[in-house]
């Protein structure tokens, strides 16, 4: 995802998701929204401590990069697993000049995305995905603009929610 655009709204600084707010004892509270797996109103929301609002918009935009990372390897797994199935599904046409070329195609997207997701769980690691001059591919951008986009849309479901009320408990005892 692109930089988080962070607005100041009565004494707390909003972004798509993010809510930081200033405390008592000078130090900044950010929330930021769970994970992407269940609906976002289900989500719990990660609550973390910062000793400046740089920091922790900081840590928000590296929480942020690496939310979309994760969702962009899932996707290219996802895509390497569809690419496998029709792999299968036209082995049998094998005979055909169109066949072959549409084979061989979902062979190399198969390959190419399995190896990409493995890269971005490795974080890329090595390189080893990408040899010779590190550029990414076709593939590469669309899948990682296609899990920007997911990631920013459920952002915005998560912003929408209405807030919820939390009250302090009465210490036992």
């Amino acid at each position: 995802m692109g930089r988080l655009r962070w607005h100041d709204r009565d004494g707390a600084f909003v972004a798509e998701g993010y809510l930081l707010t200033l405390l008592s004892d000078n130090t900044w509270r950010l929330e930021s929204p769970g994970a992407i797996l269940g609906k976002p109103s289900q989500a719990q929301p990660l609550v973390t401590s910062h000793r400046s609002a740089k920091e922790a918009m900081a840590w928000a935009a590296f929480s942020e990069s690496e939310a979309t990372r994760r969702l962009a390897a899932g996707l290219h797994f996802a895509l390497s697993l569809a690419a496998l199935i029709a792999f299968v599904a036209l082995s049998a046409e094998i005979g055909t000049l169109l066949g072959l070329a549409l084979l061989s195609v979902a062979f190399y997207v198969m390959l190419r995305s399995a190896a990409n997701g493995i890269g971005l769980c490795l974080h890329d690691a090595w390189g080893w995905t990408r040899l010779g001059r590190q550029q990414t591919s076709l593939l590469e951008r669309s899948v990682s603009a296609f899990a920007e986009r997911i990631r920013s849309r459920w952002l915005e479901a998560v912003e929408a929610d209405e807030p919820v009320a939390v009250a302090p408990l009465e210490p036992i005892g």
